[in-house]
């Protein structure tokens, strides 16, 4: 009988598990960027340092309900009666009433007010028109010449004046000869009576018999008449405005996994608000309330800090068919994006003309608002997880022998968070049986996060090997297992008490290996 021999070799197995795990693998950037309306993800360009920008835009047109110009009323008179001389005589010759040495006869129309704290200067006629109707008995050629030195051509810079037929030498009894000009291009000048004034004179070329008196009839209507622009001293106006915006942000669960449970603390979130108006006034916007909400759970929370300026300066429009416009940068409340709201509500209002300065308003003035909410990628991790399942260690008839075994993870961390790990068994219902490996902040067992600068930039990474002993009862779970599950958490340091905002850079990564030693006991 030959004597018994035992040997105890040790057996090494790698690549139990071998993997990289990116940032896109906690949360998909791009892929929450393009599936969600108004959302880009940009990368920004900054002096300490690039970063990722989540910007999410808010855009809305103010209409403002403006007191309008009422219509203007025409005029309808009657010319003082015209006698040529003695009607038993034939008369020759032309006839100036009032006579060409004499200022010509004037008439008014009266243009609407506002109220007693504004002045109309100008206003600039987009379309319609003016129509004199003119009737007279005059049975010989007559002419009217009308002036009017308030409605000038804006093309060819001249005032109104015109020659209209009155009659004809063919004519008998009473006739009417309408004369309509189109005032598309012309520009009403108002008195400081707010009235609009015109000059007429009627001359009549004599041939043969005449009546004894000639009755004229002047009526002159605007039709159709649309105000394009609105010049002078106009007052103040305040408007309220308000709206609720659905946000589909958070609808999405992979983005909204960033903010919930406090896992992830924004260094700063911002509103950048440029505006435009199409109006000749200076404006000033000040919004009073931005709130998110979340319809699921009745929570909110205010965005903007009860400290921060939200009054902004909106410039005048310089001219016609140009902009007045504004920006300002507005601080929020980044916290709020914990509620993970499903709406926006904002509102505000709008002073126009504080300082009642002369200026324009056009026929549909407006106010257009860009806001982009700005969610800049430079935070704080608190125990973001992440978990990656492999098939179970199966050492078929070598768990015999074993005698003793170790776990060694490798990671090597281009993240600029600390990881820790977890490792689980789990079985064929997915149930987590046992733990076998922990790497935390209390054990003072976590890989650091990747080397960075004050800025929160990455320098270089860091990387840690631990060997863990395996237990027997430890072992028992490991040879029991369906599979197994590795969690890592990811925390912005290591320290709980200095943890900085970092920059998140999407080619961020750890690379994790996992193997096993082994000694055996083999005897024969």
């Amino acid at each position: 009988r030959m004597a018994q021999s035992t040997v105890n070799p040790n057996i090494h197995l790698n690549n139990l598990l071998s993997t990289e795990v990116s940032l896109s693998d906690f949360f998909n950037l791009d892929s929450i960027a393009d599936s969600i309306n108004n959302l880009e993800l940009v990368t920004v360009n900054h002096p300490d340092g690039d970063y990722l920008d989540f910007i999410f835009s808010i855009d809305t047109v103010l209409v403002l309900d403006i007191p309008k110009l009422n219509n203007i009323a025409g005029v309808n008179f009657d010319l003082p009666s015209i006698s040529i001389g003695d009607p038993l005589l034939n008369h020759y010759g032309a006839f100036h009433f009032p006579s060409i040495s004499q200022p010509m006869d004037m008439f008014t129309v009266d243009i609407p007010k506002f109220d007693n704290r504004q002045t109309l200067d100008s206003i600039v006629i987009n379309s319609g028109s003016i129509i004199f109707a003119l009737s007279s008995n005059i049975n010989h050629t007559a002419y009217m010449n009308i002036k009017c030195n308030g409605l000038r051509n804006r093309v060819t810079n001249k005032t109104f004046n015109k020659t209209f037929i009155l009659s004809d030498s063919t004519q008998s009894g009473i006739n009417i000869f309408n004369h309509q000009i189109d005032l598309s291009e012309y520009t009403l000048v108002v008195s400081s009576d707010s009235k609009l004034n015109f000059e007429q004179r009627v001359t009549i070329y004599v041939n043969g018999a005449i009546l004894p008196n000639y009755d004229i009839n002047l009526n002159l209507q605007f039709s159709d008449l649309e105000l394009n622009y609105i010049y002078g001293k106009l007052s103040e106006y305040s408007f309220d405005f308000s709206d609720i915006i659905n946000v589909d942000i958070f609808n999405d669960p992979d983005f909204a996994q960033i903010f919930e449970a406090g896992k992830f603390s924004l260094e700063d979130m911002y509103l950048d608000l440029n505006i435009e108006t199409n109006m000749g006034l200076p404006t000033l916007l000040n919004l009073t309330t931005i709130k998110a909400y979340n319809e699921n759970n009745n929570t909110s929370a205010n965005i903007i800090p009860p400290n921060e300026n939200s009054s902004i300066a909106i410039n005048a429009a310089s001219g016609h068919n140009r902009v007045g416009t504004a920006n300002n940068k507005i601080t929020l409340n980044s916290s709020a994006l914990n509620t993970l709201p499903t709406k926006i509500e904002y509102k505000g209002d709008l002073l126009l003309n504080p300082n009642g300065s002369n200026g324009f308003i056009p026929n549909n003035p407006w106010t257009k608002a860009e806001a982009k909410i700005h969610i800049p990628l430079k935070a704080q991790i608190n125990d973001l997880d992440y978990e990656i399942e492999f098939d179970r260690i199966d050492l078929g008839d070598a768990t015999d022998y074993i005698n003793s075994a170790s776990l060694i993870l490798n990671l090597t961390n281009y993240f600029p968070f600390s990881i820790g790990a977890q490792l689980f068994c789990i079985d064929a219902n997915g149930i987590e049986t046992g733990q076998v490996l922990e790497l935390n902040n209390a054990n003072n067992n976590t890989i650091s996060g990747a080397n960075v600068d004050s800025h929160g930039n990455i320098i270089s990474p860091s990387t840690k090997t631990t060997k863990i002993t395996i237990t027997a009862s430890n072992f028992d779970i490991i040879k029991n297992a369906n599979k197994m599950k590795l969690k890592l958490l990811l925390n912005t340091s290591s320290s709980d008490s200095n943890k900085p905002y970092i920059r998140l850079n999407k080619d961020s990564k750890v690379s994790v290996s996992l193997g096993i030693d082994l000694k055996t006991n083999i005897t024969f």
